[in-house]
Order: structure tokens, then sequence, then C-alpha cells
């Protein structure tokens, strides 16, 4: 399926303000094309979220997640949460060294 244009949409939404002149957003928009690029930055993790569910996060769902892998949570990242409460997961033990 192509593009299908929409026809209620107006071309002249846009309006740049009344102190850009054309040559000026010309300029602006060379001038960030030749800047250096740069790392985008990451907007800062939403604390005031994730620190009420950690009291979730048990051995369990540390368990489910290293059966999962990282390919299968990246494919599908609510699948943890689907197969959470299939039934009693034992807790993985992980041991290092001897």
């Amino acid at each position: 399926m192509g593009f299908v244009p929409q026809p209620n949409l107006r071309r002249s939404a846009f309006h740049p303000g009344s102190a850009s002149s054309p040559s000026h957003l010309r300029d602006l928009l060379s001038e960030a094309l030749r800047a250096d690029p740069s790392d985008p930055q990451s907007p800062p993790p939403p604390l005031g979220f994730l620190q009420p569910a950690l009291h979730l996060v048990d051995d369990r769902l540390i368990t489910l997640l290293s059966a999962l892998g990282p390919q299968a949570l990246a494919r599908d990242p609510g699948l943890a949460l689907k197969l959470r409460h299939r039934g009693p997961l034992p807790a993985l033990i992980i041991c290092f060294g001897h």
C-alpha cells in the first residue's frame, strides 16, 4: 500500500515566525548540516515510576528474564509480564568461582 495523501492537511500549517526570512532559515539549516555530529542524549529515567516497582522484582523474575534472554525480550518487551503468572518458577542459582 502506497502513500495516501490527506486532503484535510494544509500545506501552510508551518509558520516559522515573523523574524525568520527564507534566507535566515537557509543559513540556519546550512549551519546545522555543517556542524559536527553529536551523540543524542537520552532523557533521565522515570525514577518516579521505577522505584515503586522494585518490590516486584524477585529471584523468580530474574530467573524468567535470564531464561528468556535478551533477544526474546527485545522482540517482545512485555513477554516476561505475560509469562510471569503461568506457574511456579524456581529461583535460578548462579555459582561463581569454585
